[in-house]
């Protein structure tokens, strides 16, 4: 009976096969016939996902007829075992049958059969598409290769007849003969030429421009190019061969262009003129292009590239209808081909100018901005796999048509043949089922039936009694909802480890609420019933009722809650001991303050004493041991203990002792209190008034009224005033008188608003004497933050207070002068400049000559000067204007409130007439000193007090450099003028190592007979920065940075070797002088040096004249006189220079062993005026009378000559006989003879480097 189903299950899938095969062998060849050559032949993907596709079809039809047959045969034995409760709703839900079921599975199996048939055509279809797009990409790659490579060897062609046209002699020559402007004839003939050689290159135009630029001549009738002109001249310059862009308005069609510009050499191959060649590239279409563009309709070549009006110029190169390019030019928006084919020689996909989805390969052509760009569209490349598809999804839907009626017919004889079965197994059920009812409901515990998720299935009578409800009412409750409110949201945790299969059954109470609001406590018992597949299928649910004994324990644990809230109110520790085993039990708190672990045994018989305070263990013993023996009812001891850590705590121990039955001590209970705060509070208040009664500071407590409460012996000490006079007495009593009411009244305002104040106040003692404290108040508050007293603790600083000002006043004010200092100059600057609106002046005072008083005269005179200088200085200063030492000789004005430059002028115009005047010295005399000033503007000149002074500073050095006795603004100028100083200055320092100091020479001349008798060596800089530099530039700087002693070893040595070599070619000259810096006159072994150097040049010693000034002589006068008699003993002669400047006196000009006076520029320049011609008369009488030579310095005026002829000076040197001239120069002035006063040749007046002396 069963072979012929099954045969016909066999057939049914065996023909289920074939269809599928046959569906998918048709699929697969739909591709080929509509491809057309693009698409391509079925591949081995596609082929391999048909037949599977049609393997798996058959498997699965046969499969579904399996089911259904063993469905079919199964058959249902009605359950012996407790049915299981139905769902809630669900009493007359007939129950399923496994038949039925399993036939809907095959009828569902058959459905996703069809879904399959779906999917293969999807991925069928996805397979062709891109095997279709990956061929056509590799065609296009192919094709666009080989194009481009025609186009490449084109272009070479091209560039190899440019460079034979540019070496050609014909146009050299022809060009080379042009004279002017050649013939119409000529032109003609060479335009000709120039035409017919172009075209036999394959250009299709050439032009001619001259190297400059200028356009000569065309091939055609068309004119230059304008933006050719800056190309051509490039093009001349460099002799090389460049491409040119083309022009903006370029309209070319079809191909690109090649635009070049070549030189064209003459016989030398140089550059005679520029030739521009251009030719439109077109590309030939190659065989397998034609081929595709034959079998493909959309398939198109173009040409892409920039246009120069912006945008895309895009050509059409080859079309499917002819090989030649089509004239179809426009200008694009770059983006649809950028989408197209974003990057060169890899194809993409996008949208072309005519708004069609393309396939496209773009590939750039070398040497060219364009590329070419081969394009299909998508439409025509996939209509092969779309037909495809189509015919696939067709089958598909027939396949799955046949699956539904097949499953329809084994759906409908399945259900005839399990109606009886399904009537006999409901009989059986409904017999187990009565059985269980019987035992379920006569249980003498309540059971309940619970869904997985809680819910109440069905309950017995007893537990419906505990419950408080009727079956009615539970059928369908949630038990979680018969739970307290507090309790009932987390229900569902109770048994989720149960259905988890974690554990067997879980035990828990719960308390559930009745519907009259009483609550019952219940013990559950839940357990997890399975069906016969071993699937969770429901609850089951034990109850006990568990109220009464849930009260007791609750009235245990509030009594026990009663007592623990006691202790721990008391903040003390509970101890029991049984007095006969010994053991103890601390409560936590004891154990806490005692520091014992909350395992950790305690046994009183343990030594005790050890963890006692050793003062305790004496007072302890005894009464513990009275305490055990009933001598004393209770215990109560203050006692120490040492903690684990190492402390000692105060402890208060107090006992009660409980008696059995005998009468005898059985048990000793207490209390145990750490009282360490309390004692430690009782020691601060013992230490407080031991401080209170002993500090040497005045303390004072007061009540809100101000009225003394308690004073210390300080107090009494400082005010006077003794402990019984004062207390009760307002603290006005000791008012001085000396604040007003204001101050108290702030006093008051923040005492009573922060609590505090403090400060320093003036009081009176009892003896009426008023002296300064420093005081501090405090409030002192009670438990409720009221105030309750005010403290005072204070000090008597007046005498710390009068130190305190005189160390300011050290601190900020001159010793000297008793005028602010540097470090208060600066504050004042700062507080004038941050005033808003403020307007003020900084002048820099420098006395001058005040370094020579100083020296010649003494430090004391010195410091007399200076405090005269202040003085004068003060007196012209007025309201708002503020006068300080800067230190040294260096006063700073500060001025405020100016209203222009002016107010700065006028008063620097009187400090300067001020310090003009003499000077009365104290021992007697008079000194005229002198003062420059350095002005510096705010806000114009600067911001900042710093920036201020140091520009002042500035200015003052640049009045300075004008002669002194004036004064200067300062400007932009002078910062650049330092900066310029600093570069000087490292010049300087690598100047003598590069050898760029040079010597010139003045003659210095006997005025009574013209000769010229010996000369002065003066040192300039020739330096490749800052070109030739005077001695007044470079000398300064080079004292300050400690050059001049190098400099000046160098102009000894080059001068005495110039001097012997002068007298070695016959010179009649006296000697040579040489300035000697401070430095090196200072120098130990100055005489050494000059002596090696002698030896060295070969110059006799009574052919060298030292010059020195007067500072020198008194600077230490011993050891100068010392070095200048050494010098003099070898035969040197030694003169003093810029004599009248100083402060020489006569006795000590004798002393040194001096020849000669040099008599300062400054003397000599307004002869001859009464005033310096008084001083010079009396410096030649003074030198007579001395026996010693006289030297005017500085004569550039017959006047001056005749003057000092007249007096009895006997040299001279300056302008007016000859500059300082070169080496060879002076050599042939001295062999030429007396020189006659006048301008010297060579050598007019104004010419030359300006300065006197070598070093200065």
């Amino acid at each position: 009976m069963r072979a012929q189903p099954a045969r016909g299950r066999v057939r049914a899938a065996t023909a289920l096969t074939a269809v599928a095969a046959l569906w998918s062998r048709a699929a697969e060849a739909q591709p080929s016939l509509a491809a057309g050559g693009l698409g391509g032949a079925p591949t081995l993907k596609t082929t391999l996902i048909a037949l599977i596709a049609a393997a798996v079809i058959g498997t699965a039809a046969f499969m579904a007829t399996l089911v259904v047959a063993r469905r079919r045969a199964a058959a249902v034995t009605p359950a012996e075992t407790i049915p299981a409760p139905r769902k809630a709703g669900a009493e007359r839900a007939a129950p399923a049958v496994p038949n039925s079921r399993g036939a809907m599975r095959a009828v569902l199996l058959l459905l996703g059969l069809g879904a399959i048939l779906l999917v293969v055509t999807v991925l069928v279809y996805q397979a062709s598409v891109q095997s279709a797009l990956s061929e056509t990409r590799k065609l296009l790659g192919t094709l666009a290769e080989v194009q481009v490579r025609n186009l490449a060897q084109e272009r070479q062609r091209l560039e190899t007849g440019a460079l034979a046209l540019g070496s050609s002699r014909f146009l050299a020559d022809d060009v080379a003969g042009w004279h002017g402007e050649p013939s119409s004839e000529r032109r003609e003939r060479l335009r000709l030429l120039l035409g017919e050689s172009a075209r036999a290159f394959g250009f299709t135009g050439a032009e001619l421009w001259a190297n400059n630029g200028a356009f000569i001549m065309a091939s055609g009738a068309e004119p230059g190019r304008p933006d050719m002109a800056e190309m051509v001249r490039q093009v001349a310059a460099t002799g090389q061969m460049a491409e040119a862009p083309p022009p903006r308005d370029s309209t070319r069609a079809g191909g690109f262009a090649f635009l070049v510009n070549v030189p064209v050499r003459d016989a030398e191959h140089d550059p005679c003129c520029v030739l521009f060649l251009q030719s439109a590239v077109r590309p030939e279409a190659h065989p397998m292009l034609s081929a595709v563009f034959r079998t493909a309709r959309s398939a198109e070549a173009l040409l892409v590239g920039p246009d120069p009006r912006g945008g895309v110029r895009v050509t059409s190169a080859v079309s499917r209808d002819q090989a030649a390019p089509l004239p179809r030019t426009f200008v694009a928006d770059p983006y649809p081909f950028a989408a197209a084919s974003d990057r060169p020689g890899q194809s993409g996909a996008g949208i072309d100018p005519s708004g069609r989805a393309v396939l496209a390969v773009r590939t750039p052509i070398p040497g060219d901005q364009s590329s070419l760009v081969l394009k299909v569209d998508r439409d025509e490349i996939l209509g092969g796999a779309r037909t495809s598809a189509f015919f696939s999804a067709a089958l598909a839907c027939a396949l799955l048509l046949l699956a539904v009626a097949v499953g329809r017919g084994l759906l409908q004889k399945s259900r005839m043949r399990d109606a009886a079965r399904e009537l006999s197994a409901a009989r059986a059920v409904s017999e187990a089922e009565a059985r269980f009812r019987a035992a379920f409901d006569q249980a003498a515990t309540g059971i309940l039936h619970l869904d997985l998720d809680g819910t109440i299935l069905r309950a017995n009578d007893k537990a419906c009694r505990m419950l408080g409800r009727p079956a009615s009412a539970l059928t369908g409750e949630r038990l979680w909802q018969l739970r307290s409110p507090d309790h009932a949201a987390a229900g569902a945790d109770v048994i989720r480890p149960l259905l988890d299969g974690r554990i067997a059954e879980i035990e828990t109470e719960e308390s559930l609420v009745h519907p009259d609001g009483s609550a019952v406590w219940l013990a559950f018992t839940f357990s997890l019933v399975r069906n016969a597949d071993g699937a969770a299928d429901h609850l089951l649910l034990v109850a006990q009722d568990i109220s009464a004994r849930r009260a007791a324990e609750a009235a245990l644990r509030e009594s026990e809650e009663r007592f623990g809230l006691a202790v721990k109110g008391s903040d003390q520790g509970v101890w029991d001991l049984n007095v006969r085993t010994g053991s103890l039990y601390l409560s936590q708190r004891a154990r806490e303050m005692l520091g014992v672990g909350a395992d950790e045994a305690v046994d009183i018989r343990r030594p005790w004493h050890e963890l006692l305070h050793p003062d305790d263990r004496r007072k302890v013993a005894p009464a513990w041991k009275a305490f055990l023996r009933g001598g004393v009812p209770t215990l109560e001891l203050d006692i120490r203990l040492r903690r684990p850590d190492g402390s000692h705590h105060d402890f208060r121990w107090n006992g009660l002792a409980a008696r059995d039955a005998a009468g005898s001590i059985s048990r000793a209970v207490g209390l145990l209190a750490d009282i360490t705060s309390s004692k430690q509070t009782e020691r601060h208040l013992r230490l407080a008034a031991a401080v209170f009664a002993n500090s040497h500071d005045g303390l004072v407590v007061t009540n809100l009224k101000s009225e003394v409460s308690a004073v210390n012996p300080a107090f009494s000490r400082i005010t006077g005033y003794a402990e019984e006079e004062i207390l009760g007495q307002n603290m006005r009593l000791l008012h001085s008188g000396r604040h007003d009411r204001e101050f108290y009244r702030s006093l008051w305002s923040e005492l009573t608003t922060a609590g505090i104040w403090q400060g320093e106040i003036w009081n009176r003692r009892k003896n009426g004497e008023i002296f300064l404290q420093q005081l501090n108040i405090s409030t002192v508050y009670d438990d409720s933050g009221a105030a309750q007293n005010f403290v005072g603790a204070f000090q008597d600083i007046t005498q710390a207070k009068h130190s305190e000002f005189e160390l300011d006043r050290i601190a900020h004010y001159d010793p000297l002068t008793d005028l602010p200092n540097r470090t208060l100059l600066a504050s004042l600057l700062d507080l004038a400049v941050s005033r808003p609106g403020s307007r003020c002046a900084v002048l820099f005072v420098d006395l001058d000559r005040f370094k020579t008083v100083n020296d010649s005269l003494g430090h004391m005179a010195g410091d007399a000067v200076l405090q005269m200088a202040a003085q004068r200085i003060q007196d012209e200063l007025e309201a708002g204007a503020t006068l300080g030492r800067h230190g040294g000789d260096e006063f700073v004005i500060i001025l405020e409130g100016i209203s222009g430059p002016e107010d700065a002028a006028t008063l620097a115009n009187h400090v300067i007439q001020q310090m003009g005047r003499p000077f009365s010295m104290p021992g007697g005399g008079e000194i005229y000193l002198g003062a420059s000033v350095g002005i510096s503007l705010f806000p114009e000149d600067a911001d900042t007090p710093a920036s201020l002074l140091q520009h002042a500073d500035s200015a003052l050095a640049e009045a300075k450099s004008h002669g002194r006795g004036g004064y200067a603004f300062y400007t932009q100028a002078l910062t650049r003028g330092a900066r310029v100083r600093m570069e000087m200055e490292a010049d300087l320092r690598r100047a003598l190592a590069r050898d760029e100091f040079i010597l010139n020479f003045q003659p210095v001349v006997n005025l009574a007979t013209g000769r010229i008798t010996g000369t002065e060596a003066l040192v300039r800089w020739q330096s490749p920065t800052h070109g030739l530099v005077t001695p007044n530039r470079f000398i300064p700087l080079a004292e300050e940075t400690g050059l001049i002693e190098p400099l000046g070893n160098w102009v000894m040595e080059a001068a005495c070797r110039q001097m012997a070599e002068w007298l070695d070619k016959g010179a009649d000259l006296d000697f040579i002088a040489v300035n000697l810096s401070p430095r090196q006159f200072q120098r130990g072994a100055l005489c050494e040096f000059v002596d090696d150097v002698l030896r060295r040049t070969g110059l006799p010693a009574h052919k060298l004249e030292v010059e020195i000034t007067e500072s020198l002589l008194f600077d230490a006068r011993a050891a100068a006189e010392r070095k200048l008699r050494q010098l003099k003993d070898t035969g040197v002669r030694i003169a003093l220079d810029d004599f009248g400047t100083g402060y020489s006196s006569l006795a000590y000009l004798k002393r040194f062993p001096i020849s000669k006076l040099k008599i300062d520029r400054s003397f000599v320049r307004d002869l001859p005026r009464a005033a310096d011609a008084e001083i010079a008369t009396a410096i030649i009488s003074i030198a007579r009378a001395l026996g010693f030579s006289v030297v005017a310095e500085g004569i550039e005026d017959p006047r001056q000559h005749d003057f000092l002829k007249a007096r009895g000076c006997d040299f001279g040197q300056g302008h007016l006989f000859s500059r300082a001239v070169t080496g060879e120069r002076l050599l042939r002035l001295a062999l030429s003879g007396p020189l006659a006063p006048g301008p010297a040749p060579g050598a007019p007046r104004g010419a030359g480097p300006v300065g006197s002396t070598s070093l200065h």
